[in-house]
């Protein structure tokens, strides 16, 4: 996306920028900046400018024409360019880069700002890390190892979540491979149940086997229909008589519509019919 308060350069790097990288090259460029050097503009014919700098006029690609306008910041860089420049690297103002991308192998994008929409980039972060600070209620300078400590013990809890997860999920199979009941040469389940649709889908998985079809539905008005390998009816088109969806033959998703004891009801009438036609 293009952003006039921003600017970008690609360069040729044989790895990812590393951030002591990108803050050292933060402050040659700010050097250079406070240094007031003098930007020259002259005009030059192609063989003298080549001769006398060398193809590192051509950084910025081949410039046409046989007379070249080399801009130089002198002791620093020099190029033929044809663009606006300032009188002095002090009008270009801070410089903040920030961050790099990988464009592709070899090549790094440098995002970057300058003059005082790098003050206002900077103003931002630093309300970032103070409202942090605040909701945190630590210092500044104890923010990385506060975040560090409440990322490893969130780590820790939601490897225990997952752990009840996973039993919660026994037990709900457990509890649920009482209620099948037998339709034709299928073993049936249609049951409502709490949980997201991940949750259901890992339901449905625990419970079905080769000749069971496993209907799963929740208060939000989620459907779930799963099937085994041995079972000849299409799920898609057992979820689109009471809703919409789609999936696959031996699954399907979606929302279904009405009341949810009338919804369980149809699919068992729906389910026994097909069963009948076989």
């Amino acid at each position: 996306d293009v952003d006039p308060r921003r600017s970008r350069l690609d360069i040729t790097h044989y790895k990812r920028i590393s951030r002591e990288e990108i803050k050292r090259m933060e402050e040659l460029a700010n050097k250079i900046v406070l240094d007031n050097i003098p930007v020259k503009t002259t005009f030059m014919d192609r063989k003298e400018a080549e001769q006398r700098y060398g193809f590192r006029i051509y950084q910025g690609g081949v410039v046409p024409g046989n007379k070249l306008r080399i801009v130089e910041i002198e002791g620093v860089d020099v190029e033929a360019c044809g663009g606006t420049h300032c009188e002095s690297t002090l009008e270009v103002g801070y410089i903040k880069i920030l961050r790099s991308e990988r464009v592709q192998d070899g090549v790094e994008r440098l995002v970057y700002t300058s003059g005082i929409n790098a003050v206002k980039e900077v103003s931002a972060m630093e309300d970032i890390l103070l409202q942090s600070c605040e909701i945190l209620g630590v210092p500044m300078e104890r923010l990385p190892k506060t975040v560090e400590r409440f990322f490893q013990e969130w780590k820790k809890q939601r490897k225990v979540i997952e752990e009840l997860e996973e039993k919660i999920g026994e037990y709900k199979k457990y509890m649920l491979m009482n209620r099948f009941r037998k339709v034709g040469d299928y073993q049936v389940l249609i049951e409502e149940m709490e949980g997201t649709p991940k949750e259901l889908m890992t339901t449905a998985d625990n419970l079905v086997g080769d000749n069971t079809i496993v209907v799963l539905l929740n208060r939000d008005g989620y459907i779930l229909c799963k099937c085994g390998k041995n079972v000849d009816i299409d799920m898609v088109s057992l979820l689109r008589t009471v809703g919409k969806g789609g999936g696959r033959r031996d699954m399907a998703q979606g929302k279904f519509l009405g009341n949810i004891e009338e919804v369980k009801e149809k699919l068992k009438k729906e389910i026994e019919k097909l069963c009948k036609n076989q």
